[in-house]
């Protein structure tokens, strides 16, 4: 009996040391950060199409993220997001377009992993798949976003870019 409530203790232990680690390296995400565009790698594609500023706020399993972009026209335009982590966002955006989004935690990597999928409102037709990856520097100044565009309807126009922000003191 005593070996049980020994071994039982020791389990938790071990079970919230991993939930503190987890936490803290979730922790080194929060925070206000700014482009680099000398950093950034954009290809082919047009700088617009990347993030400028990205907020990130962390509360337990959720996340409240506010980025600045700016569409082709230069105009700035500020979404805010609020993900659960692990579970879907269903939102409609500005051009009444259909996404489900979610955003997930690599216990190994130690980084978010976020997926979208965008859809046509008048057909449901899906029109293009989204993976990033946010992965911060040793020093925890310098957050990258990976990200890759599929547009199923055109291969021509699917994209890959890497975004560069330094974080803000």
């Amino acid at each position: 009996m005593k070996n049980t409530f020994k071994i039982t203790k020791i389990i938790l232990l071990i079970l919230l040391l991993s939930s503190l680690k987890t936490f803290a390296q979730q922790e080194r995400y929060v925070g206000n950060w700014l482009i680099n565009p000398a950093k950034s790698n954009f290809g082919n594609v047009p700088l617009w199409t990347s993030v400028k500023q990205f907020q990130m706020r962390k509360q337990q399993d959720t996340l409240f993220l506010k980025s600045v972009n700016t569409d082709e026209a230069g105009h700035m335009d500020t979404s805010n997001s609020v993900y659960l982590i692990g579970q879907i966002l269903l939102k409609t955006m500005k051009n009444n377009m259909a996404m489900q989004a979610k955003i997930n935690w690599s216990e190994s990597d130690h980084n978010f992993l976020r997926t979208a999928t965008y859809r046509d409102p008048a057909d449901n037709k899906l029109l293009l798949v989204l993976n990033e990856i946010w992965s911060l520097s040793a020093d925890g100044n310098e957050l990258t976003i990976t990200k890759s565009v599929q547009d199923v309807n055109n291969s021509a126009l699917s994209y890959t870019t890497t975004a560069v922000l330094d974080k803000q003191k």
